[in-house]
């Protein structure tokens, strides 16, 4: 799939109020302003299109716009986030993204995180963690199974970092490979 567009949401003066499991220092507004601008800057000089939507002050982690929306060619898959602090969020991606794809949703049981799913190519993984769970991997495998995305095997991923996090952190330093089978990918299709 080739990008025409990027969707940032700035981030609020609240950010220091979002979810961590970090432990590390309070985050400096400013400088996540600054940072923020230059990664807009960069996806511009690169081609694409940029909408940077206005801070969400009641969601202190809404400029985490790839966490609410699951982007394929074909359909945007609106999350239903696993964090209850997160919930809500959705609507306010929802009419940005049906401006450029089809919507489809991920419903209650069921609790999926975009950060927790990597596509590539056609092939879809799903790391099942604390905001992703079994229910949500079916959901979405029964929206993109349509559009020809298929099953990738499964593979044990470090449980404390969501999948995206943690296959940039394996491809960056395959020293650094605690695996967790409690939490394994999920291959979808």
């Amino acid at each position: 799939m080739t990008f025409t567009d990027g969707i940032l949401r700035t981030p609020g003066s609240n950010l220091a109020h979002g979810l961590t499991t970090a432990g590390c220092s309070v985050p400096d507004h400013s400088l996540a302003l600054a940072q923020h601008a230059k990664y807009a800057e960069a996806l511009e000089r690169a081609g694409l299109q940029v909408t940077v939507l206005e801070p969400l002050p009641a969601f202190p982690d809404a400029y985490f716009v790839e966490d609410v929306a699951v982007v394929a060619a074909e359909v945007a898959v609106i999350t239903r986030p696993g964090a209850a602090a997160r919930r809500g969020e959705e609507a306010f991606i929802e009419p940005v993204l049906a401006q450029h794809r089809t919507i489809a949703r991920i419903l209650n049981p069921a609790t999926l995180d975009g950060g927790d799913v990597l596509i590539a190519g056609r092939r879809v993984l799903v790391g099942l963690t604390d905001r992703t769970n079994p229910e949500g991997a079916r959901q979405l495998q029964e929206i993109l199974s349509p559009h020809g995305y298929g099953r990738h095997p499964r593979h044990p991923l470090m449980r404390r970092y969501i999948l995206k996090k943690a296959v940039m952190r394996l491809a960056a330093a395959p020293t650094h490979c605690g695996l967790d089978q409690s939490h394994p990918a999920q291959g979808i299709g």
